[in-house]
């Protein structure tokens, strides 16, 4: 047989990797978007879980998880600056809507006779929005823009270098 008919011996080649310089970035940013949202759908759900034993949607929460959200960002070394305070606020519009699908669907099915799951189920964005905007006021709208703007002013206002201690006699520039 001609060598032309076959597939080319991968094992003649040595293997091409990329660089670790070019896989490693990718990875903590991946990994970085993951532990963001896995942050911010915890705290969506304890936000839940409060606005079914409090009366209301629990909007006094809006500031803590903001703030809360702008801090796991810190921790996990999410971005800097604007970046930050973007991935913040968008967080927290995220835990906003999931926090109140998820009260509105556990209402719902409650009222309905059904579990939570089923209730999930049948639940679609439209009754949810329904449920909320019916339970809004305006004070729970203006905490959820202070949450909004504690989580942007947060992410924003936490540098890199915060904590550092400066060597004494060192001057600030």
């Amino acid at each position: 047989m001609h060598r032309a008919c076959h597939a080319p011996n991968l094992r003649d080649r040595p293997a091409q990797r990329l660089p670790l310089s070019v896989i490693e970035p990718a990875v903590h940013r991946g990994l970085g978007v993951i532990a963001a949202l896995l942050g911010c759908s915890c705290l969506a759900a304890l936000w839940s879980m409060c606005a079914l034993f409090f009366p209301g949607s629990a909007p006094w929460l809006a500031p803590i998880v903001g703030a809360l959200l702008a801090l796991w960002l810190v921790y996990i070394g999410f971005g800097a600056g604007w970046l930050r305070a973007l991935a913040a606020g968008i967080l927290f519009v995220i835990a906003v809507l999931y926090a109140g699908y998820m009260e509105a669907s556990a209402n719902i099915a409650a009222q309905l006779g059904l579990g939570l799951a089923q209730g999930l189920q049948r639940v679609g964005p439209e009754m949810a929005y329904a449920w909320l905007s019916a339970r809004w006021h305006a004070m729970d709208v203006a905490l959820y823009l202070m949450g909004l703007l504690s989580a942007g002013a947060l992410g924003l206002g936490m540098g890199a270098g915060m904590g550092r201690v400066r060597q004494k006699g060192s001057r600030k520039r």
